[in-house]
């Protein structure tokens, strides 16, 4: 099968090179960020096959791709995608809380910080702090045994204090239960989970471009997408010298449509 009308890419005239994510097909796709063809590479390992005249490249899973891009739109959404599976997010507004901390994770010298917090800066509103000493579940009383303090950019916490339910030896030996309640409606809470599997996203890889006055696209649909570098320890180590979060994306071709090209 030959072309009708052959490319010659150095008179193609390009529209769009857009990167595309969601969780799942039935997903809306979200626009993140545009590619370069030298950012689009094979990501299957390779050998070398020597012969006595020459020698051939061979690629063990060519139906792997990699795509590197620069991410300038930060969202919840977006972040959530590409880092699946290894954070869940979310609304920043609860009502009834309840976090457990258990024995060795606090001490008098070490205080209890919160995943919620009111977004105005004032304490979240803790309704009880519990106990549990001996197998038994016993009250704390605010001021006795415990305050609830605000940091100075707005967290919550909560600082132990010894006494007669808390002794000495409470903190490796006594879980304690905070129910509370915190309002923040612009505020999205991020939670690392400890342990993690990535999740496999979907993306698509759309090439617009115009030859002869006519539109011709290449939509590659990947499927199983990972992003392969640590997106948060990116967003970290940037620098502001470059635009944009650069990001690199593993996956999977499992579809890919041709528009525009004619063929005998």
């Amino acid at each position: 099968m030959t072309l009708k009308a052959p490319i010659n890419a150095g008179h193609m005239v390009p529209n769009a090179m857009e990167i595309f994510i969601a969780k799942r097909w039935s997903d809306p796709l979200m626009q993140v960020g545009y590619y370069k063809d030298q950012d689009l590479a094979t990501a299957g390992e390779t050998s070398d096959d020597v012969y006595s005249n020459g020698s051939l490249k061979k690629i063990k899973d060519g139906n792997k791709v990699k795509v590197s891009f620069s991410l300038h739109e930060l969202t919840n959404e977006k972040l959530e995608i590409l880092q699946l599976g290894l954070i869940s997010m979310k609304a920043g507004t609860v009502v009834g809380e309840v976090e457990n901390f258990m024995p060795g994770s606090w001490s008098f010298d070490k205080d209890i910080l919160l995943k919620y917090s009111n977004q105005d800066g004032t304490p979240a509103d803790v309704t009880k702090v519990e106990a549990l000493i001996n197998g038994v579940v016993k009250p704390l009383a605010k001021g006795t045994d415990y305050e609830v303090i605000v940091t100075s950019l707005g967290a919550t916490a909560i600082k132990l204090k010894k006494g007669t339910l808390l002794t000495d030896t409470a903190p490796v030996n006594v879980k304690l239960t905070v129910t509370y309640s915190a309002t923040a409606n612009d505020v999205k809470v991020v939670e690392h989970k400890a342990n993690s599997l990535a999740k496999g996203f979907v993306m698509v890889l759309m090439n617009e471009f115009e030859y002869d006055g006519k539109k011709k696209s290449i939509k590659l649909y990947v499927e199983d997408c990972q992003a392969s570098k640590a997106l948060m320890k990116q967003i970290a180590d940037n620098d502001g010298t470059t635009a944009g979060i650069p990001v690199e994306i593993t996956g999977t071709i499992v579809k890919q449509d041709n528009m525009g090209f004619s063929l005998a």
